[in-house]
Formats: C-alpha cells, sequence, structure tokens
C-alpha cells in the first residue's frame, strides 16, 4: 500500500512540474521565444551596492539566447553567462555562476526591471539600453 501512495505522489508531482523555460536546449528556432528586445547591450546600477553592469545579449542558434557580462569599476569586461532564460517574452532570467549571482528582471517600458541576488544579498537593478557603451 505505501508503494501506491508513494508512486501515485510521484506521478503528481511530475505533472505538476513548472513548465520549463522557453529557451530549449535542441536550439529550434521555432520554439525559441521572440528575444528581439532583449539583444544587445544593456546598462545598470546596483542599488546600494555602487556596482555598474553591463550586459550584453545575443540570439543563438544553440541556446535561444546567450550573453555576457561587464563590471567596468572592477576591469572585468565580456565574462560569458552561465545562463539566459527567457519567460512569456518579457521575463529573464540571468545568471553568472564566475560572479555568484542571478537576476530576475521583468521587461516593461523599455526597461528590465528586478532583483540582484549575490551572497545572498538582494539588491534593486534596473537595466536600460546602452548602444554602443563601452567598458
Amino acid at each position: 500500500m505505501h508503494l501506491r501512495s508513494f508512486l501515485l505522489a510521484t506521478a503528481l508531482l511530475i505533472t505538476a512540474a513548472p513548465a520549463a523555460a522557453q529557451s530549449p536546449e535542441t536550439g529550434d528556432a521555432a520554439s525559441c521565444p521572440d528575444v528581439g528586445w532583449l539583444t544587445g547591450q544593456w546598462r545598470g546600477e546596483v542599488e546600494g551596492a555602487g556596482r555598474i553592469l553591463l550586459f550584453r545579449f545575443v540570439q543563438s542558434e544553440d541556446d535561444c539566447v546567450t550573453g555576457d557580462v561587464g563590471v567596468p569599476n572592477h576591469d572585468i569586461d565580456q565574462l560569458p553567462l552561465s545562463d539566459v532564460e527567457v519567460f512569456d517574452n518579457q521575463i529573464v532570467h540571468v545568471r553568472s555562476d564566475a560572479l555568484g549571482f542571478e537576476f530576475k528582471g521583468e521587461y516593461e517600458l523599455e526597461r528590465i526591471t528586478g532583483d540582484f541576488i549575490q551572497n545572498g544579498a538582494i539588491f534593486d537593478l534596473v537595466l536600460e539600453p546602452a548602444e554602443d557603451d563601452p567598458l
């Protein structure tokens, strides 16, 4: 009887799992979300930390969208991001294992507003387009 309950609970968990991000591993262009709004350079300052970040996002055949990050006031330029995911064509989740941070933001009115999370601390971060902005 316990095995039956376990199997039922496992089946419910599997079917109730959240949908995967719209950044498929296959790289099938038809299954990638529209990331045109995200491609390019974005600049923002981590509130309270005084750190300026410069993100570059490009459309990729393999991962839908990839990118890198620069931190000008720490002499870091074009460090590849570990993961970039786009949800609902307006939510972005970015992760850098090398720098130990995550950014979860929402695109609205030509800006991406969200939370910058590093070492358990959460800071506000607003990214704005940064055309040809040098580090």
